[in-house]
């Protein structure tokens, strides 16, 4: 991917410096769709999932502790959990 990035280092336009930039992306891994979109599995202790939203709680259902990336705790259930499962990158 290449683009032009302008750099203001002045208030007045003829001040402006451009600069060619190009990034060079890589894939590893991609995650496992069909994994991602189930949300009724069982999962186990330390898996990485994400929420999908705020859901109320039923006490029937299944339910999960989730230490989120702050370190908080919240119980979520199961049905707004998305496993993250990973499939290397085949060369």
């Amino acid at each position: 991917m290449n683009f032009t990035s302008i750099e203001g280092r002045e208030v007045q336009s003829q001040h402006w410096v451009s600069v060619n930039v190009s990034l060079f992306i890589g894939i590893a891994r991609f995650l496992n769709k069909k994994t991602f979109d189930d949300t009724s599995t069982p999962l186990a202790v330390d898996s990485e999932v994400s929420i999908k939203e705020a859901a109320p709680l039923d006490t029937n259902s299944n339910v999960y502790k989730v230490k989120k990336a702050d370190g908080t705790i919240v119980i979520v259930d199961r049905s707004v959990l998305h496993h993250h499962v990973f499939t290397p990158l085949e060369i």
